[in-house]
C-alpha cells in the first residue's frame, strides 16, 4: 500500500514535539519504501502534506534543507516542487533558507518532465514564477507574461 497522509501524519503524532528532530528521518524511511514501486501515487497529496509539515512545524532550516535535499531523490513519490512551493506559500522565510533559484528550476524541470494535461503544466509554469519572485523579480515577471501566453494559447483538444 502507497504512503498516506495518514502514515506522515502518525508520524508527525509519535515524534511531535519531544523528539522533533526524527520527524524529517522518520519520512525519508518512509517515502523510500515506496520509490519506484508506485509511480506518481499520491506525489501530490504527499508533497502538500509534508509542505504543509515543514512549513508549520518549527524544525532547524539546516535540518530542513538536508531533508529536502534527499527528497528530491525520491520523485516518483513526492514531488519536491510542489512541497517547496506550499513551503514557499506558508513560510517565506524559511523557503528562502532551504531554496534557491537553480533548485527551483531544476525540480520544475523534473515536474514538467511528467506526463500530465496541459492545464496542470500551466499551473506549475505559474508556480514557478511564484517562487522565482522570492529571489527575483524581473526574472518572475517573464515567467508569469510565459505562462500566461502558454494559458491564453493553448491548443484546441479534438
Amino acid at each position: 500500500m502507497p504512503i498516506t497522509g495518514i502514515t506522515l501524519r502518525t508520524i508527525i503524532h509519535s515524534y511531535y514535539p519531544d523528539r522533533k528532530g526524527e520527524i524529517l528521518s522518520a519520512f525519508l524511511r518512509e517515502v523510500n519504501k515506496y520509490n519506484l514501486v508506485h509511480r506518481n501515487w499520491f506525489s501530490y497529496y504527499n508533497a502538500v502534506f509534508i509542505g504543509e509539515s515543514l512549513a508549520s512545524l518549527d524544525i532547524n532550516s539546516a535540518e530542513v534543507k538536508t531533508f529536502i535535499r534527499e527528497l528530491r531523490k525520491f520523485d516518483s513519490v513526492v514531488s519536491t516542487f510542489q512541497v517547496l512551493y506550499i513551503v514557499m506559500r506558508r513560510n517565506s522565510e524559511l523557503f528562502k533558507s532551504i531554496a534557491n533559484p537553480s533548485i527551483i528550476a531544476s525540480e520544475y524541470i523534473k515536474a514538467c518532465r511528467q506526463l500530465s494535461y496541459y492545464d496542470h503544466n500551466t499551473g506549475l509554469a505559474f508556480m514557478y514564477a511564484t517562487m522565482i519572485s522570492q529571489f527575483d523579480l524581473i526574472k518572475a515577471d517573464a515567467l508569469f507574461e510565459s505562462a500566461i501566453n502558454n494559458s491564453i494559447f493553448r491548443p484546441i483538444f479534438r
